[in-house]
């Protein structure tokens, strides 16, 4: 296929991506300039190196041909994969912001413990999504820059998870604690049927 289709088809992707998530912002009036600020160093550099290289180097994909020094020749199949994980990945990130409502501020006064849709089976389906996300950009583009930011979003993820965690066993207590058993950080639990 043609070169302008995929990045034709990843700007589109990502302008959704993009309309959804600011649109919950607005919405719920999500701080994440002063959520950050409290992150360790490492937290905020793995965050920045991620956010550049996915987001960045993406669009310099799709507006030149500054880039095609880079490409890793994926096959038109894997890359059409992308494509497929890309459109759920903007599903997902409309029913996991849905979901959260008011609890997507993590300022908020109204805030709860969600513990339906996605967060039924797992604490953070957000950030599955951002993986999700990093890695559907990487095989629509193909590109050796644009994919190295996928293991900083996943070490970002790795080191923000234990934090949000440890401020929301401070909020919630012992009913998170029972939320804890009851589900995985990033994928469902499959147990066996008593």
């Amino acid at each position: 296929m043609a070169e302008i289709f995929y990045k034709l088809t990843l700007l589109l992707f990502f302008c959704v991506f993009i309309v959804i998530r600011l649109y919950y912002s607005k919405k719920y009036l999500a701080e994440e300039e002063e959520l950050l600020s409290s992150y360790p160093i490492i937290v905020k550099v793995m965050a920045a190196i991620s956010s550049l290289s996915i987001i960045g180097l993406a669009l310099v994909y799709v507006f030149t041909d500054f880039l095609i020094d880079f490409s890793m020749h994926i096959p038109d199949e894997i890359r059409l994969l992308g494509i497929i994980g890309y459109f759920g990945t903007d599903i997902a990130m409309w029913l996991v912001l849905h979901e959260l409502g008011v609890n997507f501020s993590q300022m908020g006064n109204e805030r709860s413990i969600v513990s339906s849709g996605p967060y039924r089976y797992i604490r953070h389906p957000m950030y599955v999504v951002f993986i999700s996300w990093g890695l559907s950009t990487a095989l629509i583009a193909s590109n050796w820059l644009v994919s190295l930011g996928v293991p900083f979003m996943i070490l970002f993820i790795l080191l923000r998870a234990p934090i949000e965690e440890k401020a929301l066993l401070d909020e919630f207590g012992e009913e998170y604690i029972q939320y804890m058993k009851s589900t995985s950080r990033f994928f469902p639990q499959f147990r066996k049927r008593e």
